[in-house]
Parts: C-alpha cells; structure tokens; sequence
C-alpha cells in the first residue's frame, strides 16, 4: 500500500511497457519502461550538483513530453530542503502537463523527512517501485 495517501489527480493513462535502459554513468539511474520513466537518484539531494543533475534530468523528461514518473527513492539516505523543492517542482511540471508523478520506497530518515513537510497532500508515495508502477496501469 501507499506509505501516506495522496490526492487522485486527473491525469492521462500510462501504458505499462517492458523496455528497460539504465545509464550507469550519471548519479541519476533512470529506466524507461514503456512511457513509464524511473528515476533513482544515486546520492542525497541536498543542493548540490546531484540537485542540479536531478532538475536538470526532470527537466529533459519534462520537455520530452514524458508524463509518467516514478521517483524510486531506495538509495537515497538523506535529503535537504533544496532536493524537496526539486521534488515539487517536479509534481508541479507533470501535474500542469497533465501527467502524473510518484514517489516510491523512501529509506526510514527519508520517510520521516517527508512527513515532517507533509507533501502527501500533493505527492502520492508508495512502499515499492512494484506499488508505484501499478498505481499507473490501475489509472490506465
């Protein structure tokens, strides 16, 4: 289930996919699954180049016509007020577009951040990225 509860937003459907690719290379893992597209970021967003690599990825997405993300936030073990904006700034180009954006599998010192800022107003968050990814094809 949901770690918090989140609004239903209306959003166009994503079609659920199985090409995967992943580029090793940057801080941010992404793989795209069909129009689904998952980001992992590699290493806590706290206002440094990786928040710029993060914004500057969404951003790429964003213009592509993406509207379909997940946000898989297992490896990060921190994050700051700065990679929070980043967040929502990203919740609000998909959600002005039309699109849908989730986060998935919060560490604990994650979880607690999250809550201490109350995003789940906004940001639906999901204990897996298996969770995350059928939220999308049960709105399909």
């Amino acid at each position: 289930g949901r770690v918090s509860p989140g609004r239903a937003d209306a959003f166009a459907p994503c079609a659920p996919g199985t090409d995967s690719e992943v580029d090793p290379m940057n801080p941010v893992e992404s793989k795209h699954t069909g129009e689904v597209v998952v980001m992992t970021p590699e290493t806590p967003l706290v206002g440094g180049a990786e928040t710029a690599e993060f914004d500057g990825r969404i951003r790429q997405l964003d213009n592509s016509g993406n509207r379909c993300l997940i946000i898989n936030l297992e490896r990060m073990t921190f994050m700051g007020s700065p990679g929070f904006a980043a967040l929502v700034a990203a919740y609000r180009a998909y959600h002005e577009r039309g699109g849908r954006m989730v986060l998935c599998s919060p560490q604990e010192r994650v979880a607690k951040f999250l809550s201490v800022v109350k995003p789940a107003f906004l940001i639906d968050v999901y204990a897996s990225e298996e969770e995350a990814r059928g939220s999308f094809q049960a709105q399909a």
